[in-house]
C-alpha cells in the first residue's frame, strides 16, 4: 500500500543568496573606504595643513570613493530577488549600503572636526 501524504513544499528563500553574493562586494567596499580615508587624511592624521576636509580636489576624491563603495555594495544586493518589489530592493539596498559606508567613515573621522 503506498503512502498518499504529499511532500511539504520548500519555500525559495532567494535572501539566502545574499550570503554568498555579498563578502566581495563589502570587501571592494572597504578597500574603497580605506582608500577614501588615506585620500583625506594621508597616512598621518588630519590635523596638517593641506589635509582634512575642505573644498579641494582631495574631498571631491574622498566622496569619490564613498559614493563608489555605497554603488559597490547596493547593486548586488538589489539584484537579489529578496523582496517581490523591485522598487522597494532599491530603496533598501543603498539605505543599508550608505549606513554601512558612512558610519565606519564618521567613526574613523569623528573626533577631528569638532
Amino acid at each position: 500500500m503506498a503512502s498518499t501524504q504529499e511532500q511539504p513544499t520548500r519555500r525559495p528563500r532567494p535572501w539566502l543568496h545574499l550570503l554568498w553574493l555579498m563578502p566581495a562586494p563589502l570587501a571592494l567596499a572597504g578597500a574603497a573606504l580605506l582608500l577614501g580615508s588615506i585620500n583625506l587624511c594621508g597616512l598621518g592624521h588630519c590635523d596638517r595643513p593641506g589635509y582634512g576636509w575642505a573644498f579641494n580636489v582631495r574631498t571631491a576624491g574622498t566622496l569619490g570613493y564613498l559614493a563608489f563603495a555605497v554603488v559597490v555594495t547596493a547593486v548586488p544586493a538589489a539584484l537579489v530577488p529578496w523582496n517581490a518589489r523591485h522598487a522597494k530592493r532599491w530603496i533598501w539596498s543603498f539605505a543599508a549600503a550608505l549606513a554601512l559606508i558612512a558610519m565606519p567613515f564618521l567613526v574613523l573621522h569623528a573626533g577631528r572636526y569638532g
